[in-house]
């Protein structure tokens, strides 16, 4: 040890005589670690191989697989395989119940559609209607299943007023429904008022979007009728054409209310109409077959049923484009641009553009006042273009007369109160 130290010294490195050194010429006695380690890999090499091939042949088996697909796709995707008509007419409630012959005053009303429990699905088949099918969330997964094949089925009303930070329960019950058939859309309804549908479809991944908002009552924000149109428009054409379905309120002082409701809605491109209630027939009024008889909203609902019936075929695969209104612009609204194709003018008018996958074009011209007839005229750059108009009746196109300018032609429609019009446009070019 040092002096004044406890810590030994270090021990002095004395070099091995001859003849002491191991085999290995290591002065330790310890291979080099290189060494241990190339020895080792060498020994593991037909192994490693081996194993090398066998995730090369999974990667290529892999490959060749195609892929599963997406048991809940989007709402885009989706929607390519609903079964909506063009448009649809849908009586709102299952109260006719076990009276056929209120059953048979709903579908002479004009209506393609009614509520119905899974037990009345055959009263509607035998009349000609489509079931709206009343079930409960936790029947998604078994009734859809039993009816994904019946035509006779329209959709499947599961829920309604859940406010958008509760959709996380309408996701997981149309990823059920979807499941069992991928046909019928199951049906969540929403208050129009709530705002945020543009998430609807990205969180439920619903096939159909339907709302209500009783616009005619003071009391429930009736200057956003418009904007929320137009909110509903724009989130379904993001979400592949989703089909719009709207609850239509019967208003008891005037059926020009419901009248209006329906076309200016027509014009956004909603397909679906839920419009119902008792007071469209007087079940204790009935004719001699014992069937009901219309009141004078139920005469309203078999007038704007007709021209659903009728303009459905042009919205099997027509979609919404624009929708351009006339001044003094309601809340949300927009006029058309000044040297666009067609331009609006008149009190009170509305107008959708639409085009189909042919390229083929529409307008649904509609009045936005109820209780007063208005003239649109449609000012149309192009020359030499056609315009006709389709029967609300017998489905069957009309010529109009287009007047002729230096700077292309103009149409004029006269508009009832709270009416609207189907109009096709056919250019002259080929």
């Amino acid at each position: 040890m040092h002096p004044g130290s406890s810590v030994p010294p270090p021990l002095a490195y004395q070099s091995p005589s001859p003849g002491s050194l191991p085999l290995n010429n290591c002065p330790h006695g310890v291979p080099p670690l290189n060494l241990f380690i190339r020895s080792k890999i060498l020994a593991a090499a037909p192994f490693l191989l081996c194993l090398a091939a066998m995730v090369f042949q999974g990667h290529a088996t892999l490959a060749d697989e195609p892929a599963k697909p997406d048991p809940n796709p989007p709402s885009d995707v989706k929607v390519k395989e609903v079964k909506w008509p063009g448009l649809v007419s849908i009586f709102q409630g299952a109260s006719w119940g076990a009276d056929e012959n209120y059953l048979v005053a709903i579908q002479e009303a004009g209506f393609g559609a009614a509520g119905a429990s899974e037990a009345q699905i055959p009263e509607c088949r035998k009349h000609g209607m489509k079931a709206y099918v009343f079930i409960w969330a936790h029947e998604a997964s078994t009734i859809p299943a039993k009816h994904k094949d019946d035509d006779a089925v329209l959709c499947y009303f599961l829920s309604d007023r859940q406010p958008p930070k509760k959709w996380g329960l309408w996701a997981a019950w149309e990823k059920n429904a979807y499941a069992a058939d991928p046909y019928h859309p199951a049906v969540f309804t929403m208050l129009g008022t709530w705002g945020g549908v543009d998430a609807f479809c990205p969180i439920v991944r619903g096939r159909v979007m339907e709302y209500y908002h009783y616009h005619w009552d003071g009391n429930r924000q009736p200057h956003l009728h418009f904007a929320i149109l137009e909110q509903y428009r724009q989130a379904s054409a993001k979400a592949g054409g989703v089909p719009i379905c709207r609850i239509v309120e019967t208003r008891a002082e005037d059926p020009r209310k419901t009248r209006q409701t329906v076309y200016t809605s027509l014009a956004y491109g909603v397909r679906g109409f839920r419009t119902g209630g008792s007071g469209l027939f007087d079940t204790k009024n009935r004719d001699a077959r014992g069937v009901p008889k219309r009141t004078n909203h139920g005469e309203e609902a078999l007038k704007f049923n007709q021209a659903i019936k009728s303009y459905s075929p042009i919205f099997e695969k027509a979609r919404s484009v624009d929708v351009f209104h006339t001044a003094p612009l309601p809340a949300g609204t927009k006029e058309a641009p000044a040297d666009h194709w067609v331009r609006p003018t008149g009190d009170e008018i509305v107008l959708g553009e639409f085009a189909n996958p042919s390229k083929e074009r529409f307008l649904v011209l509609a009045n936005r006042d109820a209780f007063k007839p208005h003239d649109a005229r449609l000012h149309f750059t192009e020359p030499g273009i056609t315009v006709q108009k389709m029967d609300k009746v017998s489905g069957k196109w009309e010529p109009l007369k287009v007047e002729t300018g230096d700077k292309g032609g103009t149409v004029k429609v006269p508009l009832e109160d709270g009416g609207g019009e189907l109009l096709q446009v056919i250019s002259a070019k080929k």
